[in-house]
């Protein structure tokens, strides 16, 4: 039997997250309406895939939250060891010469920075006392 008191924590982070995803989202629209330049448009097309992900697991989260908090504690401790990858990966993508590929890096170095933040703030708050 789940207590419904558990889920609360779970809609909180997930109702946080899409108001990131959504806010991103609508500014990579209009950035990537006004880009001129390839960094630009590869900077706002990435950053809204991004948060099109962040969104569609946000909604997951609304819609069937974890059961516990222990759970949702876990997933986000696994999802900050995945920022760091992530983080690792844009700085990659911003050493390269090419300035669609430095675009994309610079995407993914905000959102995955923002993420790991956002990760590993929620499962510090989930700590048990």
């Amino acid at each position: 039997m789940s207590n419904p008191v558990l889920s609360i924590p779970n809609l909180a982070i997930a109702v946080q997250l899409l108001v990131w995803s959504v806010s991103w989202l609508t500014a990579a629209t209009l950035g990537l309406w006004r880009a001129r330049s390839d960094h630009w448009r590869t900077f706002w097309l990435v950053s809204g895939v991004w948060c099109t992900a962040n969104s569609a697991f946000a909604l997951a989260g609304l819609l069937a939250p974890l059961s516990s908090t222990v759970a949702l504690r876990r997933a986000l401790l696994i999802n900050a060891g995945l920022d760091l990858l992530y983080i690792a990966a844009g700085i990659c993508l911003l050493s390269r010469p090419n300035r669609s590929a430095r675009g994309a890096g610079l995407a993914v170095v905000i959102q995955g920075s923002f993420l790991l933040f956002f990760d590993a703030l929620h499962a510090w708050r989930l700590s048990p006392p």
